[in-house]
Parts: structure tokens; C-alpha cells; sequence
């Protein structure tokens, strides 16, 4: 879907409002054309590598998730004295075949789950772009080499934010697997994402069980439905994760700021640069990744002001991301002029009245713009 998105040089909130829609819009037809290509052939969207790491991805989260979901419900049926060994015997390894289902139906496609693992496979070629290494790698694109955040944010190495941000660095990027291959880890994922893709493999291994043998299907449904329970409640994390808590800790502390972040960011810690951007905006991760990671630069430079990034810095990570997601959303590099003369026609007011709308919740805003939009046409029909 191509769309008219505006050409600004002084931008004003509605302006920008206006061109972000314009790119939710592009967006949602991005991820469907992945998902197509993903699951129906289609082979000009993305790589052969990217795609095979998005289907990698995808699968082990669904394989994850049916593991889970026959751990419990044996634990379930044994609660009710019910017949647990031949429970055990249908729902068992039966991960592949669900998965299969899930593409077969479209359901997998549909759940929300592809724009998770487009965002991962983001972050991942991001983390390899800053180190210099692997996939993402760009000739002539000079990494930085890591440092102790500790020093470059001028904390005292054996305090206690000192000793946790120094074990965070050591413990390095262990969500990934030995062949440095992109994992999404089911913990990460957005909890209304993670619990309807929950809901479907549970429907799905439902589905399978009663296609596939003679057994009565109506009692085991409350067996499958409070198996799945048990998944969604043991798949919330009731701690931050690493990078939350860090990011929390430096904030309380005082020691965010935009030279903060441009420290996180150079020395190729993105995760703790994402959870820092949340901790100053208080806006919700998955959009902060957008607005990193999406074509044109506006909501990147929107960010920026944002936050206070300067503008080698803003420079810098538009450089990166555009490096890292250029496989995903098109046309990402080669943008540089035009970034510059987008961030030089925002001002820090719009940027704070831009954020101030994008803090609520999606549905709220979405209604927000719906009803401006309508109050215009009115206006222009009068």
C-alpha cells in the first residue's frame, strides 16, 4: 500500500501525527507482505537468511509453548485423577504439528507475533552492526569498541548499580544461542501477543487431539484450557528483566540523561538503550522500536528531541538502525541528508506534544486522531 506521507520543512504536531499514521499504515502492510513470505512463498520480501531466521524464531516459540502446555496439562489431569497416561500419550510431541497447523490456518500470521520477531531480528542485526561483527556487518561501518559503562557514565565501579551494570556487561548477550542466531524468548513478548498466541496452540493441539483419535474431547477441554492458564501465568515475568532493572536503577539515580544514552548506544548495549528511552518517555516499548527502527527518520528524529540526543548522535544511530533494518523496511540507508533537515524542523515543543499523545494507550489515540480527522472534514465540508 502506497501512501502520500507528507513532506514538511517546519513540522507541527499535527503534521508529524499525521505522517506517523501515515506510516502505521505502510507498516501493517509490511509485516502481512513478511508474513506471506514467511508462510506462502512469496520470496521478494525478505532474505533467504532473514527469512529462515524469522521461521526459526516463530517455531521455537510455538514448539516452547506446546512443551509447556503438555507439562501442565499433565499436571492438571493428575489433579483430577484423571487418565493422565493416555493424556500423555496424545499431547505428546506433537510441537511440529501444531506449528504446521498455526501456518496452514494463517492463524500464526494474524496473532501479532511477526511483528515481534521483525523487531528481534532488528535488535539482533543492530547488536551485531554496533560490535562489528557477523550478519549486519557493513564494510567501510566502524563499530566502536566496548567499554565499562561504568566509567563512560561515571559510576562508582564497586557501588551497587556499580556491580550490578558491571555483571550485566560480563554476562554479555546470553540470549543468544552458540550459532548467533536470533532468539525470542517467550518472556519478551508483549503479553496480549503472547497470551492469543497461547489461546491458539492450545485450540490448535485441541483440535489435533480430537481429529486425531476416538476419545470424548469435551472433558479434556477444561484440562487444556487451565493448562494454558498455567502457561500464560508462568510466562509472566514478575521481575524487569535485565535491562529493566538496570535502566530503573540509573534512572532513580540520576544518571540518564541524553549523554547517557549516547553512551548505552555507541558501546553496543541496545537493550539497555531501548529499556533507558522507556524509562525517560514512560512510552511502551514495542512503539519505542518502531520509532527507532521504522523508514524516513521522522519518529527517529522525534525521539531525539525528545530525549536531548544531539545531533551526532541522532546521525549515529539512524546511521546504525538503518544498517541493521534495511533487510526489513526498505529503503532505510542512504537517508542521512534527509534525516538532518527533518530533525532541524522539529522543535523540542513538538516533540514533547507528539510524545505526550503517543504515552496513551494505542486504542485511545487511535480514537483521538479518528475523531480530529473527522472534525476536519466536517470543517473543509462546511
Amino acid at each position: 500500500m502506497e501512501t502520500d506521507e507528507p513532506t514538511v520543512a517546519t513540522w507541527t504536531v499535527d503534521a508529524v501525527l499525521q505522517a506517523a499514521s501515515y506510516k502505521a499504515l505502510e507498516n501493517r502492510d509490511l509485516f502481512s507482505s513478511v508474513a506471506k513470505s514467511l508462510f506462502c512463498g512469496e520470496q521478494d520480501v525478505v532474505a533467504d537468511r532473514d527469512r529462515a531466521f524469522l521461521q526459526q524464531m516463530l517455531r521455537q516459540v510455538v514448539f516452547e509453548i506446546a512443551m509447556d502446555l503438555h507439562k501442565y496439562l499433565l499436571v492438571v489431569a493428575a489433579e483430577h485423577d484423571a487418565d493422565a497416561p493416555t493424556l500423555k500419550e496424545l499431547s505428546a510431541e506433537r510441537s511440529v504439528q501444531v506449528f504446521d497447523f498455526l501456518i496452514a490456518t494463517g492463524l500464526l500470521s494474524s496473532s501479532g507475533i511477526i511483528q515481534e520477531a521483525i523487531m528481534r531480528l532488528c535488535i539482533f542485526s543492530t547488536e551485531q552492526a554496533l560490535h562489528g561483527s557477523g550478519y549486519a556487518h557493513v564494510p567501510g561501518f566502524s563499530a566502536k569498541s566496548a567499554t565499562n559503562l561504568c566509567e563512560l557514565l561515571g559510576i562508582p565501579g564497586s557501588s551497587q548499580l556499580g556491580l550490578r551494570l558491571t555483571k550485566r556487561d560480563a554476562d554479555g548477550l546470553s540470549d543468544e544461542d552458540a550459532f548467533n542466531n536470533p532468539l525470542l524468548c517467550i518472556k519478551e513478548i508483549a503479553s496480549d501477543v503472547k497470551n492469543q498466541l497461547i489461546w491458539y496452540v492450545a485450540a490448535a493441539l485441541r483440535h489435533l487431539i480430537a481429529d486425531q483419535t476416538e476419545i470424548a474431547i469435551a472433558p479434556i477441554d477444561s484440562f487444556i484450557e487451565q493448562a494454558a492458564s498455567e502457561v500464560m501465568v508462568n510466562t509472566d515475568s514478575d521481575v524487569h528483566s535485565a535491562s529493566d532493572a538496570v535502566a530503573k536503577m540509573l534512572h532513580e539515580a540520576g544518571y540518564l540523561d541524553s549523554m547517557a544514552l549516547s553512551a548505552i548506544f555507541r558501546n553496543g548495549d541496545f537493550r539497555l538503550f531501548e529499556a533507558a528511552i522507556v524509562q525517560l518517555t514512560d512510552v511502551d516499548i514495542r512503539l519505542i522500536r518502531r520509532l527507532i527502527f521504522e523508514t524516513g527518520g521522522l519518529s527517529l528524529a522525534v525521539l531525539s528531541r525528545e530525549v536531548g540526543l544531539s545531533i551526532d548522535d541522532a546521525l549515529y544511530i539512524f546511521q546504525v538502525t538503518g544498517v541493521s533494518s534495511q533487510r526489513i523496511f526498505p529503503e532505510s540507508v542512504g537517508k542521512t541528508i534527509e534525516f538532518q533537515e527533518i530533525l532541524s524542523g522539529i522543535s523540542v515543543d513538538v516533540a514533547s506534544a507528539v510524545f505526550a499523545h503517543w504515552k496513551r494507550g494505542r486504542k485511545f489515540q487511535s480514537a483521538i486522531w479518528d475523531v480530529k480527522t473527522a472534525v476536519n472534514l466536517l470543517a473543509f465540508e462546511g
